[in-house]
């Protein structure tokens, strides 16, 4: 119920055209945890544009591979925003 309510919170916040995608796909505490408390429009418009992104892991446990495609999706949108803040997983120099 908590994970459900967060879900929709984060994907009214950064306006997710997709929630069945999110949910099914992400991890909402890693997706919290590595993702910035307040996107920009552009950062939001490439995170829609990465939903459905996955890993090269999916075979496993649930919580495994959900949390392999949402490695692989802040991945990849951190490559496209060029947002490396201290929230991010690789810091630049």
């Amino acid at each position: 119920m908590e994970t459900d309510i967060r879900f929709r919170a984060f994907a009214e916040k950064w306006q997710i055209a997709d929630f069945d995608t999110l949910t099914r796909l992400y991890d909402i505490h890693d997706l919290e945890g590595f993702l910035p408390a307040y996107p920009t429009e552009d950062e939001k418009a490439v995170l829609n544009s990465l939903i459905g992104t996955e890993g090269a892991d999916t075979y496993g446990y649930m919580d495994y591979v959900k949390n392999s495609h949402t490695f692989e999706l802040i991945m990849q949108w951190q490559e496209r925003t060029g947002n490396y803040d201290g929230r991010a997983l690789f810091f630049t120099e």
